[in-house]
């Protein structure tokens, strides 16, 4: 997918964030969390 290959090239881990959709997904401990919107991927 040319998108989450432009977002791993970025920093990002290039899967689509759960509450918005954005390619902006970065590790944060063990969890994921959104650079667009802030949501993570269940833990805080």
């Amino acid at each position: 997918m040319i998108i989450s290959t432009k977002a791993k090239m970025q920093g990002y881990e290039g899967d689509p964030c759960g509450e918005c959709s954005n390619f902006t997904l970065v590790r944060n401990g063990t969890c994921m969390k959104c650079n667009t919107c802030g949501g993570t991927s269940g833990c805080s």
